[in-house]
C-alpha cells in the first residue's frame, strides 16, 4: 500500500509504493506561479517600451492601453489554465491511489 512521504524519502523509493506527485505539483505550482507574477510586469514594461517607439508624436495609442491591461489579464489567464492542468493530474493520482486502496481491501 502506498503512502504519503516526505520528498526525499520518496524519490528514494525504488519499489514506487509511495506517492510524491502532490508534493512535486505544489513546487511546480509554486515556481511557476512567482515566475509568472515576476515576469508580468517586465513583459509589460518591455512591449510598451518597444510599442512606444513607434508613437513618439505623443498621440493616443489604443494599443499602449492594451499591452498594459492585456498583458496582465493574459498572465493572471496563463495562472488559471496551469492551475487546472495540475489538478488534472493530481486528480488522475487520486483516482491511482483510491483504485490501489479499492483492490487492496478487497
Amino acid at each position: 500500500m502506498r503512502t504519503e512521504t516526505g520528498l526525499i524519502r520518496g524519490l528514494l523509493d525504488f519499489r514506487f509504493r509511495k506517492y510524491i506527485s502532490r508534493q512535486v505539483v505544489a513546487s511546480v505550482y509554486a515556481f511557476a506561479f512567482i515566475l509568472i507574477v515576476i515576469a508580468t510586469p517586465f513583459m509589460t514594461y518591455y512591449l510598451y517600451s518597444l510599442e512606444a517607439k513607434n508613437y513618439l508624436d505623443g498621440t493616443f495609442q489604443p494599443k499602449l492601453i492594451l499591452i498594459i491591461i492585456g498583458v496582465p489579464i493574459a498572465a493572471f489567464g496563463l495562472i488559471i489554465l496551469l492551475r487546472l492542468q495540475l489538478e488534472r493530474y493530481v486528480a488522475i493520482i487520486n483516482t491511482a491511489e483510491n483504485t490501489e486502496k479499492f483492490h487492496t481491501d478487497n
